[in-house]
């Protein structure tokens, strides 16, 4: 009987994972794709695209060894300026971000996710304040698979990678071929859906 309890709560959690999937109809997990690895690179310095259809261009304004800073113009986190090493890890410093948020945290990285391959993986320990609060935390960051992506008229092979902490889900799209993301969501296990950035290939 417990084994019939455990494949029922797994069928459960598959229909519910395939749910979860269907409900953007611009990612294609079905039909098969071929990916070679790909290495790190650096991200466009300004990326124009819309944000849960709003108008938004992230800009690289400055970069130091690893770290470069980025500054958001347009959208619901207009004036939003962070500093980190880019792509997948958090911030190490921000300011005028959602809800006026400005703060900081250490970022400890635990393996390597570079290049891209569908199974790999990389962790950072955070602890961070700002304003109003202190906290610890862990992102856990996986090459999720291999999918089509369609961007406006186009259909785009990607990797999805997606990064989970306490409170939120962030996925990456990014495009071997193009050497950028493409498409990018961040979802609060509160608030839901926060961001939906989609880029302008034009």
């Amino acid at each position: 009987m417990n084994n019939h309890k455990g494949l029922l709560i797994s069928l459960g959690s598959f229909l519910l994972i395939l749910s979860g999937c269907a409900t953007d109809e611009s990612i294609d997990y079905e039909t098969p794709v071929e990916l070679a690895p790909m290495a790190k690179v650096s991200e466009p310095s300004e990326s124009h695209g819309t944000n849960q259809g709003k108008p938004q261009m992230e800009q690289r304004i400055s970069k130091e060894g690893a770290l470069e800073t980025w500054k958001v113009s347009g959208g619901a986190v207009d004036g939003c300026q962070w500093t980190g090493e880019g792509w997948f890890s958090p911030a190490v410093s921000w300011k005028n971000c959602r809800n006026g948020s400005t703060g900081s945290q250490t970022v400890t990285k635990s393996g390597e996710i570079w290049p891209l391959v569908v199974g790999k993986t990389v962790s950072y320990d955070v602890k961070g304040s700002d304003q109003k609060y202190n906290w610890t935390d862990t992102r856990e960051c996986v090459v999720n698979a291999a999918v089509h992506v369609t961007v406006e008229t186009q259909k785009i092979p990607a990797y999805e990678v997606v990064c989970k902490d306490e409170w939120n889900t962030r996925t990456w799209y990014v495009s071997p071929d193009l050497k950028r993301t493409i498409k990018f969501k961040k979802r609060h296990k509160k608030r839901g859906l926060e961001s939906h950035w989609i880029a302008d290939l034009k």
